[in-house]
């Protein structure tokens, strides 16, 4: 895999070409032009790729008579072109009965990639489920998704974004509150 991302930065090395940090020493001659395309610079995307946080509150939901959790995540960054990356996002996390019996039990689980001034730039929201077999307390689930193309440059570099994942509490059926009548 870095091998075709090398072929698409151009270079030879485990370094990765991509567009912004410090440009190699060949863009760096003395001679000045005016770019058409953004400067290419080395890009090392495990070094770089946006951290992956949770928050307060997200880590789990409540699904019938089950709790799902997240339990572990991790992300992974490709140059997709010139001033664009691709971040691919994996989740495993657990449904753990509280209650009843066995049976599949989902939940809605949001990923959101914001840049540093909080403007989204992915989002998508997926359904999880975990199947808890008969006579156990719990089942698994697990998750990849890879988001659009998010543009990067010298302005907003990779590490400027944020990845949050959690549940989506948004779509969760409230329980009624009660009414106060006036007399």
């Amino acid at each position: 895999m870095l091998a075709g991302l090398a072929a698409l930065g151009g270079c030879s090395n485990s370094i990765i070409t991509g567009v912004y940090g410090t440009p190699t020493e060949a863009e760096s001659s003395s001679t000045p032009s005016t770019p058409s395309a953004p400067t290419r610079v080395d890009f090392d995307p495990d070094a770089e790729c946006p951290v992956i946080n949770v928050p307060n509150g997200a880590s789990f939901y409540t699904s019938g008579g089950a709790q799902m959790t997240i339990s572990k995540f991790a992300r992974e960054c490709d140059l997709s072109g010139p001033a664009s990356v691709t971040i691919k996002i994996g989740i495993k996390g657990l449904a753990i009965l509280k209650q009843g019996g066995a049976g599949t039990y989902s939940a809605p689980l949001r990923i959101t990639i914001r840049d540093r001034d909080e403007h989204t730039a992915y989002t998508k929201v997926l359904r999880v489920a975990a199947s808890v077999p008969p006579g156990e307390d719990q089942g698994s689930f697990e998750v990849v998704d890879t988001s659009t193309p998010i543009v990067i440059g010298v302005q907003q570099p990779l590490n400027s974004y944020d990845i949050q994942i959690g549940f989506d509490n948004k779509g969760a059926l409230e329980p009624p509150t009660k009414k106060k009548h006036r007399r």
